[in-house]
């Protein structure tokens, strides 16, 4: 597997990712079995690299850093300014749970222009 430096973080990211989305049912079903055996693969393939979860201008994904896993939260500038809508505050509202029920470190990447007070962010 290849990777690239991500920034100056000193972290190194898989230039292959994993896409979530199957896994998550958005483009139709998938069974639990099928969802572990499909990030066990990406994991043993050396890709450290996960986005699970589309929409709102919020990326999360779980990823090793020097042989530690974390969770990480991404604000994505690219949609509405990185601002966060209703769905983008509950995905990151999750990633925080899990974080503390998990123990795992939480990792955030913020670029962001604030909250949209038209999606009730208030």
């Amino acid at each position: 597997m290849q990777y690239n430096a991500l920034g100056r973080t000193g972290l190194n990211v898989s230039r292959v990712g994993f896409g979530g989305g199957g896994i998550g049912q958005v483009w139709g079903e998938t069974t639990r079995d099928e969802a572990i055996r499909s990030v066990h693969k990406a994991l043993d393939l050396g890709i450290n690299y996960f986005e699970v979860a589309p929409a709102d201008g919020i990326i999360t994904g779980t990823g090793k850093i020097e042989g530690r896993y974390v969770n990480v939260v991404s604000h994505d500038y690219t949609v509405h300014g990185g601002s966060s809508g209703k769905v983008g505050g509950l995905k990151l509202a999750r990633a925080v749970t899990r974080s503390i029920e998990r123990g795992m470190p939480l990792v955030m990447l913020l670029e962001a222009g604030g909250h949209r007070l038209q999606d009730g962010m208030n």
